[in-house]
This record gives C-alpha cells, sequence and structure tokens, in this order.
C-alpha cells in the first residue's frame, strides 16, 4: 500500500497534490489492519468524535457493516475484497470534497492499471467498467464529514471498498479479477 512517483498521485485534474495532502495531515498517520469490523468509516469518525485525533488509515479484511452513500449496504465476503478508511483534518467541506475526489481518482488510476478494460468514474462516488466481459460497479468511495467541535478539527472520513474476487450474488457488480486483474489485495 506504498508507492512513491507518478503512480501515488491522482489525475492532474482532480486539483489536489498528493504532497498538500501528506502535508495537511502531518503524515498518512498510523496504519492499522484489522480481520473484521462493522464499518472502517464508522471506526475512524467514531474516535475523531470521541476527541481530538489526527490522520489514520484503517484497513479490513472483511466489514459486517459497510455502508454506501443514501445508506445503502456494502456486502463484501472475507478477503474478496480492499477495504479502506483514511481519516484526514480538513478545514471544512470544500477540503473535504476534494480529498473525497483524490482518492476516488486515486483508486481509478490504481485499478485501471491492474485490469484489461476502461475503468470510469461515475459520480459521485463509484469506479464502474461499462464495457467488456465484466461490467457493474467495482467500487465504491464514501466520503463523511465529522464538523469541527468543542476544540477538535473537523476531519474527513473516505472510505473505499473495491471488489477484488468476484462476488456472485451481487448484481450489477464487477471485480477486479474478472477485468482481468490479480486476485492479490
Amino acid at each position: 500500500m506504498s508507492g512513491s512517483g507518478a503512480a501515488s498521485r491522482p489525475p492532474a485534474e482532480t486539483g489536489f497534490s498528493a504532497s498538500a495532502a501528506v502535508a495537511a495531515t502531518r503524515g498518512p498517520g498510523p496504519l492499522r489492519h484489522v480481520e473484521s469490523t462493522g464499518s472502517t468509516n464508522s471506526d475512524l469518525a467514531d474516535e475523531a468524535r470521541a476527541g481530538p485525533v489526527g490522520g489514520a488509515v484503517l484497513v479490513a479484511d472483511h466489514q459486517t457493516a459497510g455502508r454506501g452513500r443514501l445508506d445503502r449496504t456494502w456486502v463484501d465476503d472475507p478477503g474478496a475484497a480492499l477495504l479502506v478508511s483514511l481519516r484526514v483534518p480538513v478545514d471544512g467541506p470544500r477540503r473535504a470534497a476534494t480529498v473525497a475526489g483524490w482518492v476516488a481518482a486515486s483508486a481509478r488510476a490504481a485499478v485501471a492499471s491492474l485490469v484489461d478494460v476502461e475503468v470510469a468514474t461515475k459520480w459521485p462516488n463509484d469506479l464502474v467498467v461499462e464495457d467488456g466481459p465484466a461490467p457493474g460497479k467495482l467500487a465504491g468511495v464514501l466520503a463523511e464529514l465529522v464538523p469541527r467541535e468543542r476544540g477538535r478539527p473537523a476531519v474527513v472520513v473516505v472510505g473505499l471498498g473495491i471488489n477484488v474476487a468476484p462476488l456472485p450474488r451481487q448484481e450489477g457488480a464487477t471485480s477486479v479479477v474478472e477485468c482481468g486483474g490479480p486476485r492479490d489485495r
């Protein structure tokens, strides 16, 4: 999950730089891994509501209560998806939206480099494959702003769920493997 150079930067059209993000968070923050959790986004947001915190990254092998936009459920099988949330201190909603856009653009570029088909961003928060042998939703991005309150800074929590292995029970979904990419998360 580390990288350097052009691969770690989002496309220029996002108007956001990776170096600015790192500077704003004073580093990416601690990286934690859990086998299973309810929701990586909820975990990082709850920590932020409990008191002052900085940036953080949480990766899970499985979520039991994953969420999407409009309170939709995000379903995964253990070990079948890349599930990660990033918490970044921000100075307001505009910066939160910028961080979310940067995560989506970076994820699209990373996944596109692994598969044999074109990956598109479907506004506001999906990565999709529209053509090829396995069209469907490949990934989702969920951003949640935890506002400034009682002396603690505002943070944005951006969750990313990428279907790596096929999910046969999910109509309209596709995966990295089905699009010609590796199963390795």
